[in-house]
């Protein structure tokens, strides 16, 4: 017998659940961890590439105070989550609905997962600028929709740190 159900990955379950609760353009940095998320965006979401992380949050922001509705914005971890902490303190300030979203490689319990070889987790850092920050480590279509419904509620910006596999998790429809 033959299978019927189709199967995406968690990414893009995720992103077609949200797509008509957020802002339709999408700011993204392009690279390393975040290709999952990246690839998983679809119609009728639409991709922005930026040069600089801050420059995808600041486009996000505007996303956000145009439309009413939460942006997304998906940048890379660490280094790139470091290079927009201006911008999310602003965002944070003027309570703008952004959910910024990071690729990630770390695993629970793994040196990368929290104060580590590479540091602080991405989510512990941006923690005191969102109304919600965590990694998203189990059901993403489930967790994502969590953080569009803070940030529409609390408006104000939310961070999900987004492990690769996670992320590419295949799952049925």
């Amino acid at each position: 017998m033959m299978n019927d159900r189709r199967r995406r990955t968690a990414a893009e379950v995720a992103f077609a659940l949200i797509s008509p609760h957020v802002a339709p353009v999408v700011p993204i940095v392009a690279g390393g961890y975040a290709m999952p998320l990246v690839a998983a965006i679809r119609r009728p979401l639409e991709l922005f590439p930026t040069r600089t992380e801050q420059g995808a949050l600041l486009e996000a922001m505007g996303q956000a105070q145009e439309t009413g509705l939460p942006a997304v914005c998906v940048v890379i971890t660490s280094p790139g989550v470091y290079g927009l902490m201006q911008a999310l303190h602003d965002a944070y300030v003027n309570r703008v609905r952004v959910v910024l979203l990071s690729g990630e490689t770390s695993q629970p319990g793994s040196s990368q997962a929290g104060d580590g070889v590479s540091g602080p987790s991405a989510s512990r850092i941006t923690a005191h600028l969102t109304a919600w920050s965590a990694d998203a480590y189990a059901d993403l279509p489930a967790t994502l929709a969590r953080a569009v419904s803070v940030a529409t509620e609390r408006r104000l910006p939310v961070h999900l740190n987004v492990p690769m596999y996670v992320a590419s998790r295949e799952v049925d429809e």
